[in-house]
């Protein structure tokens, strides 16, 4: 009895092995690595496109930029209380910007900075300085690296210097949505 209970038992454990396949030889086993795979590897495509194609800072000191709201402010209320406003024109002919001010500025500055902001993220944004004309004080000439033509975010700024933690200590800002057409000019005035 015992020897047909022992073969008997032996011929169950056999079956046991014939039974048991190895972990790659299993489909589920397959579908939840093929799952672990594809996740790392769309991860990987997605990290990759967010690396190379990162969206530009539009300031790039925008901690200190953030932290001095408040001031960065007053330049605006300073062109708005000095009821500043600039007509600017790109000129095709010359490839030069121009811009005449206005406003009840006692001494214009020698030098303006002009950013522009392109409002598409395949355009380049520029800044371009002002230089004052001798003959007229309010008149302002300079030399973009190219002429901008759409919707563009613009700064007319004098070129003041940001004081970490007390902001601007003085000058004006201009800043408006333009839409830019060649040898047309626009006119930028401060936010009321």
């Amino acid at each position: 009895m015992t020897r047909s209970s022992n073969q008997t038992a032996s011929h169950h454990s056999m079956n046991d092995d014939d039974r048991f396949t190895h972990w790659y030889q299993e489909p589920w086993a397959w579908y939840i690595v093929g799952v672990l795979v594809v996740t790392f590897c769309w991860g990987a495509i997605q990290v990759t496109t967010a690396i190379k194609h990162a969206d530009e800072v539009v300031v790039d000191d925008y901690y200190k930029v953030g932290k001095a709201i408040n001031q960065d402010l007053t330049r605006d209320k300073t062109a708005r209380e000095l009821d500043i406003s600039a007509e600017i024109a790109f000129k095709s002919d010359s490839g030069k910007v121009y811009a005449n001010l206005q406003g009840a500025v006692k001494d214009w500055p020698q030098q303006l900075r002009l950013k522009l902001l392109p409002a598409a993220p395949a355009a380049e944004k520029q800044t371009v300085a002002l230089i004052q004309s001798p003959a007229i004080a309010e008149q302002y000439t300079g030399q973009p690296a190219a002429l901008p033509t759409g919707r563009y975010f613009v700064q007319l700024e004098t070129l003041d210097v940001m004081v970490p933690e007390e902001g601007y200590q003085g000058g004006w800002r201009l800043n408006r949505e333009v839409n830019f057409a060649p040898d047309e000019a626009v006119e930028i005035r401060a936010y009321e």
